[in-house]
């Protein structure tokens, strides 16, 4: 449950940067993509947005808890390959782009939706992988099917890149984990820690009371 909620602390972010990088993104490729492909790009796009503002407003209505918690661990997937489909088509795209400025600004534009994607999607498992593979996959495929030396080398840096986004969504994943785990620790022996000083209360409460009982009966008998 605080895992799911991790991952919605972060919707209302995420619609904003989907509705600007989408923008620039469109920006950069309007022109190159044909028709049909770009109508495909943009319907992946518009209902990746629409999904989060209703997750928005989800979180409202009906925010998680245990009866609903696995309903909302698949929207969080839908969620999330969403976003990958959409960003993830412009990246297959990239062999066909020759402005090396729109290159530059959608290779920005991919890392800094990756990176972003480790701190907003790693308290899930699996949940990062589902939106980084999507996106940087393709890009090491356009840069290897070029065949030249530059474009192996990129292909290279963005599978290594690939390699330490994975890595580093893994080590938080289980961090997060075992920070769970180590507050779930210390809630159980706080909770027995009071749990055993209300048994020493009532223990000390009824030695007293038998005392007072002894006192007076023995009073009585004397």
């Amino acid at each position: 449950l605080k895992q799911i909620k991790t991952v919605n602390e972060s919707i209302k972010l995420t619609i904003l940067t989907s509705v600007v990088l989408g923008a620039v993104l469109g920006l950069q490729v309007y022109q190159v993509l044909n028709k049909s492909y770009l109508i495909t790009w943009l319907i992946v796009l518009l209902s990746s947005i629409f999904f989060r503002v209703f997750l928005f407003s989800k979180v409202k209505r009906d925010p998680p808890n245990r009866k609903n918690i696995k309903r909302w661990i698949r929207f969080s997937f839908i969620n999330a390959a969403l976003s990958a489909i959409s960003y993830g088509l412009i990246a297959a795209s990239i062999y066909y782009i020759k402005d090396q400025v729109a290159v530059t600004i959608i290779y920005i534009i991919m890392a800094g939706a990756t990176a972003g994607a480790v701190t907003v999607y790693s308290s899930v498992k699996y949940l990062s992988n589902i939106f980084i593979f999507p996106i940087l996959i393709p890009l090491i495929i356009a840069n290897f099917l070029y065949g030249d030396l530059n474009h192996f080398i990129l292909a290279s840096i963005t599978l290594l890149f690939c390699y330490l986004i994975y890595s580093a969504s893994n080590i938080l994943y289980k961090t997060l984990l075992n920070t769970l785990e180590q507050n779930n620790v210390i809630r159980s022996l706080t909770e027995e820690k009071v749990r055993m000083e209300e048994i020493a209360k009532l223990k000390s409460d009824i030695d007293l009371s038998t005392r007072f009982s002894t006192i007076v009966v023995g009073g009585i008998v004397g």
